[in-house]
């Protein structure tokens, strides 16, 4: 193997871990994400309004 085609190994090995390493870390957050769904009974549209609400309420909070 010459020294180019080397070269062009690990950077492609390096990109492959790295895309693997992404995936994986998206695919436990999303599993997470599924989990406190199934938990708590609440759907991804009501966690957003609830962390919209929770954030103008501190807002206000802070203000007074």
């Amino acid at each position: 193997m010459t020294t180019n085609k080397h070269v062009q190994f690990l950077v492609r090995l390096s990109n492959a871990e790295t895309e693997a390493t992404t995936l994986c870390i998206a695919d436990t957050n999303h599993v997470i994400s599924q989990r406190k769904r199934e938990i708590y009974g609440i759907t991804l549209k009501d966690q957003m309004q609830l962390k919209m609400e929770f954030s103008i309420r501190l807002v206000e909070f802070k203000l007074y």
